[in-house]
């Protein structure tokens, strides 16, 4: 199913940007102590960035897939 997904250090950067920039942004919005882990926000904020890496490596594979529109065992082009 996520075969296109691989866990490089493009996604792993992706994850770790993305996770601390919601988790700030959930922190804010709730008012939280600064000093104060939420770990309801982590959370949802982990699964959110985890969401998005999903997506970029989609992206990403669709753009590699492209070059196999072409059969190439295709034995009308092999005898040309």
């Amino acid at each position: 199913m996520l075969e296109f997904y691989e866990f490089n250090n493009l996604n792993i950067f992706i994850v770790l940007v993305s996770t601390f920039i919601i988790y700030n942004l959930l922190c804010n919005k709730n008012k939280t102590k600064k000093n104060e882990l939420n770990i309801k926000n982590l959370i949802v904020s982990s699964v959110i960035s985890l969401g998005i890496s999903a997506i970029v490596s989609y992206i990403l594979a669709v753009k590699d897939e492209t070059l196999l529109t072409e059969n190439y065992w295709d034995s009308n082009l092999m005898s040309l």
